[in-house]
């Protein structure tokens, strides 16, 4: 399965913040919003998948 959530990262480098993964795109805002660094910021949607099926998906990919 793979789940969208809304997630908090630096504008500079795409990576995520840690304990920052939001079911909500408002509840993302709202953590990004109380940081003091928000302006190197951004709110994304994510997909987080299992590690068995981003295996799987590598695998079929290697074949092509």
């Amino acid at each position: 399965m793979i789940f969208k959530r809304w997630a908090v990262r630096y504008k500079h480098d795409k990576s995520p913040l840690d304990g920052c993964a939001f079911v909500h795109k408002a509840a993302a805002t709202d953590a990004m919003n109380a940081m003091p660094n928000k302006d190197k910021l951004e709110v994304v949607q994510v997909a987080i998948m299992s590690v068995e099926l981003a295996e799987h998906l590598a695998g079929q990919l290697s074949e092509l």
